[in-house]
């Protein structure tokens, strides 16, 4: 029942986008935490993917639980179908693959703040998800190497 919810808060927010004023020009296709935002994504706090699919079964109705449940939607095509395994009680990325990095990092230059969701791959895979503060507003998603 949960994945039911946590599916129409997707295709909701993906329906209905975010108001063009609310995310800043800063943001682009290749909008680096590092580069843009002066941000160490080993800085963001780090989780396995079974602790992130964890916090978002603990806590499904949390715009922190959509916000990481989204970012593993959106990046299972790209790269995490490629790093998964099969495990208890699915599927699951290894710790060796990859980590989840998250937090909230704030632009030095337009002063606005993001949450963000950052998968560290092992290889040049990495993406960073910018979402609308405080919410499971998407405002970007990048490639970030």
């Amino acid at each position: 029942m949960t994945r039911i919810f946590i599916l129409m808060g997707i295709v909701f927010g993906l329906t209905h986008p975010v108001p063009a004023l609310a995310c800043g020009p800063e943001l682009n296709l290749d909008t680096s935490l590092y580069y843009d935002f002066g941000v160490d994504p080993n800085a963001l706090a780090g989780f396995s993917d079974r602790e992130l699919l964890e916090r978002v079964t603990l806590l499904p109705n949390r715009p922190a639980s959509h916000r990481m449940a989204l970012s593993r939607v959106l990046l299972w095509e790209p790269i995490l179908q490629y790093r998964a395994v099969a495990g208890e009680p699915g599927v699951e990325i290894p710790a060796e693959a990859g980590e989840w990095r998250v937090g909230r990092v704030t632009h030095p230059e337009t002063g606005r703040t993001y949450d963000v969701v950052h998968w560290a791959d092992i290889d040049d895979s990495s993406y960073t998800l910018y979402f609308l503060k405080g919410t499971d507003w998407l405002c970007q998603l990048a490639f970030d190497n």
